[in-house]
């Protein structure tokens, strides 16, 4: 293991040309994740996530990165600095959360790190994240806006939104946040204004059922699910409550199935690699499947092949 890395003094702090400001060399054991961050799993729990949901080939590749990146920083340390606000139990990461986290599974001691106002730990949380999630989802980048500014979800419509109204289940954005109009929300994470609406709409819903909140919020800021499966979610969760769990049904892959198909669309561009890969997977996964799955989806190509022959004929 480098030595470099895992060092037992802290090294001077230093001041990076570039930006002017100081970098503080600080223990890793002494930092701790700022708050907001809680509902954002990190890449080992994503890993988690998608095996629970039977994805195991992208939890495996999640795991290997991670594996990887951990590796990188146990040979290198940690480079590029941290971002934290002191808060009041030490430094609170705000910024390089997946660095740190690798630092403290690699036995590295201290990693670079750059103070932040604390009034700022918002906009660089939600403008981090809102980048990272507008690969995923807008969606989620959507509704970690109203995650942290909850203030946003606690107007109508056509309200005044400077100045939300406090209600019973929704709290309104601690005094040191900006108060966001929606819109200003919506170019913060860069996605629409009905989005930011949509999202609003979800996290009232979402408030109303604490332990389905604390089930689908994870979900949705990691773009598992989209908002509006998490109002269904959230209504169906209501509506049976108490009641047995049925078994999944067809609404319950209805998704994912539109989702493939719109992904295959343009498999004859594919490369002859990736076409080799995904036949290889296809057929791994027909053996795990029940017969009369495999016989509907042979039903369905069927009748597609005849679909297409009758209007090759009409032509």
């Amino acid at each position: 293991m480098a030595t470099k890395a895992k060092v037992s003094k802290a090294p001077k702090a230093k001041t990076p040309a570039t930006t002017g400001r100081v970098v503080e060399m600080l223990e890793v054991k002494t930092m701790l994740l700022h708050p907001l961050l809680d509902v954002m799993p990190m890449r080992p729990e994503v890993a988690i996530m998608l095996e629970a949901e039977g994805r195991t080939e992208e939890a495996a590749e999640m795991r290997e990165a991670w594996d990887a990146f951990c590796a990188n920083v146990d040979q290198h340390g940690v480079i590029d600095p941290v971002s934290y606000v002191q808060g009041p139990k030490g430094p609170e990461i705000i910024k390089g959360r997946h660095r740190w986290r690798a630092s403290q599974k690699m036995g590295v001691q201290f990693i670079p790190a750059i103070k932040e106002p604390e009034d700022r730990a918002r906009e660089i949380i939600l403008g981090e994240a809102g980048h990272r999630l507008n690969h995923v989802s807008k969606e989620a980048s959507a509704y970690m806006a109203v995650l942290f500014y909850p203030h946003l979800a606690a107007v109508t419509r056509g309200g005044d939104r400077s100045k939300p109204q406090q209600t019973a289940e929704i709290a309104v954005c601690p005094p040191e946040a900006k108060l966001l109009t929606r819109a200003e929300a919506a170019d913060m994470v860069g996605c629409s204004l009905r989005l930011i609406e949509e999202a609003c709409a979800t996290y009232k819903d979402l408030a109303e059922k604490p332990a389905m909140r604390k089930k689908m919020e994870p979900l949705i800021v990691t773009g598992q699910i989209g908002l509006g499966a998490a109002r269904a979610g959230a209504a169906g969760g209501a509506s049976t409550e108490g009641k047995p769990r049925k078994p999944s049904n067809f609404a319950s892959v209805s998704r994912t199935l539109r989702s493939l198909g719109s992904q295959v669309r343009n498999f004859e561009d594919w490369d002859a690699e990736d076409r080799k890969a995904a036949v290889e997977t296809l057929t791994a996964m027909v053996d795990q499947w029940p017969l009369e799955w495999v016989e509907a989806i042979k039903a369905a190509i069927a009748a597609a092949e005849d679909g297409m022959a009758g209007k090759g004929g009409a032509e």
